[in-house]
């Protein structure tokens, strides 16, 4: 298992960028769908390499 995840790790992030847009457009969806307010904060915690 472990050798399957080292493989990965050096290319994983590339598996996830579709383009500059992509991430603020991503955040924009979650943030609506949680419906935060201003003073709210978010961790990233445990979720891959935290793109």
């Amino acid at each position: 298992m472990r050798d399957h995840y080292d493989g990965l790790a050096a290319e994983y992030d590339e598996h996830w960028v579709y383009g500059p847009e992509y991430i603020p457009w991503l955040s924009g969806r979650i943030a609506e769908a949680l419906v935060l307010a201003p003073t709210d904060r978010i961790a990233d915690i445990g979720s891959g390499t935290g793109l």
